[in-house]
């Protein structure tokens, strides 16, 4: 038998690449990048976000951010607008339109969830919850303790503790190369 290290390891990648299929052809159908769900609800989630910070948030490099970012605003589902004190940046907001499309595409993502959640059993669920949960509480006590806990909420395990954290004196490639503006 597999150490659990390498079993659930195996398991996280296994789910993960399922989820981001999933995911993927949620946002071809709604005409957006593939990735664009993610920066969406990122820019929900912290309105004047920058790309910077939604590259940190998601752990998804800045570049492809950037590229993900442009084609969501070329078709219209976020703003660039300048930072009001710093006008080097550039801040990210949903338009309109994203808003409307927001509650879509989580809806179906919801959907498509429930319709493999449906198939596990009831108890099986709950245990696999409880059993993740858990696992992150465990997580954020080890993150807390290698670094002196400043930076982990620890005990903590709500919605509330798993919102980004801000981010400060993040400027733009173009302060940077002293260029024209971009995020």
């Amino acid at each position: 038998m597999e150490a659990p290290e390498v079993v659930l390891l195996q398991l996280l990648k296994a789910l993960n690449q399922q989820m981001v299929t999933r995911l993927r052809a949620v946002a071809f159908d709604h005409d957006l990048p593939g990735s664009g769900i993610g920066v969406l609800h990122q820019v929900r989630e912290t309105p004047g976000a920058t790309v910077s910070e939604i590259s940190r948030q998601t752990h998804v490099a800045k570049s492809h951010v950037s590229t993900t970012v442009d084609e969501l605003c070329r078709q219209g589902f976020l703003e660039k607008r300048p930072d009001a004190q710093d006008h080097r940046l550039v801040r990210l907001y949903q338009s309109e339109k994203a808003h409307q499309i927001s509650e879509a595409v989580l809806s179906e993502v919801k959907r498509e969830l429930r319709a493999v959640l449906d198939s596990v059993p009831s108890e099986t669920l709950a245990s696999l919850i409880a059993g993740l949960d858990a696992l992150l509480v465990a997580f954020e006590q080890d993150t807390a303790d290698r670094l002196g806990g400043s930076h982990a909420h620890v005990g903590n395990t709500g919605p509330e503790s798993r919102q980004p954290r801000d981010c400060e004196g993040d400027h733009t490639v173009a302060e940077r190369e002293g260029g024209s503006r971009r995020a």
